[in-house]
């Protein structure tokens, strides 16, 4: 599982390029989407797998899992998901979900 996050991950740099050259083109602004989707999905088995195997201490776990905190999370799973066909009609409003979810984790973060 590492392993396909660290092959997403490592894509980022790559699909993040094209899209910036091609930043009105809906073929690029889906590849990086997609690519964001992928590596959302391999960090969230790995945090799967982690709480499955008790890996963490409870009493750590709660404070790391909240509700809200995975509401956010699967919030920006969709908005990410929803921005791969919207790229076809407007890449603006991709790139505008991007930040939101940005946004959205940065938030959460600082309120963590």
């Amino acid at each position: 599982m590492n392993f396909l996050f660290i092959l997403f991950l490592s894509a980022t740099l790559f699909t993040t390029s094209l899209a910036g050259r091609n930043f009105e083109s809906p073929y690029a602004i889906t590849i990086v989407a997609v690519n964001y989707v992928l590596m959302n999905l391999a960090f969230s088995s790995i945090w799967v797998y982690v709480m499955k195997n008790k890996m963490i201490p409870e009493e750590i776990l709660h404070q790391l899992s909240t509700k809200r905190e995975n509401i956010i999370i699967f919030a920006g799973i969709l908005l990410q998901l929803a921005s791969i066909p919207l790229a076809y009609v407007s890449t603006y409003i991709s790139f505008i979900l991007f930040i939101v979810v940005l946004i959205l984790h940065i938030i959460r973060l600082w309120r963590h």
